[in-house]
């Protein structure tokens, strides 16, 4: 269940879907260090009929911030998503956001 390890509230793979911020400065993508990263729990889907694979879209709702001093250009997600065997997803890059 998912209160057992490795899922626990305390584990490391508590969270299934995680997304690392990136910023453009300087003429390169860069990955700064986040006091609270973007780590969230997905539930689990169970597929349906014969065929195990699924298909289908997760919505997450951002908390936006502005952090101080930021020079970046422009900003981008990556999210890889977890399955129960621990194997990775393949990683969703979102489209650059330029920055006011």
């Amino acid at each position: 269940a998912d209160t057992l390890p490795p899922f626990c509230q305390t584990c490391l793979h508590h969270y299934n879907l995680i997304g690392e911020y990136q910023e453009w400065r300087d003429s390169a993508w860069h990955v700064p260090e986040l006091i609270v990263p973007y780590a969230y729990r997905v539930p689990v889907a169970e597929p349906t009929g014969s065929s195990p694979a699924l298909e289908g879209t997760i919505a997450i709702e951002l908390t936006s911030w502005f952090v101080m001093g930021n020079d970046a250009d422009s900003v981008r997600f990556s999210w890889t998503l977890w399955d129960r065997d621990l194997n990775p997803s393949n990683t969703a890059m979102s489209d650059a956001v330029a920055t006011p």
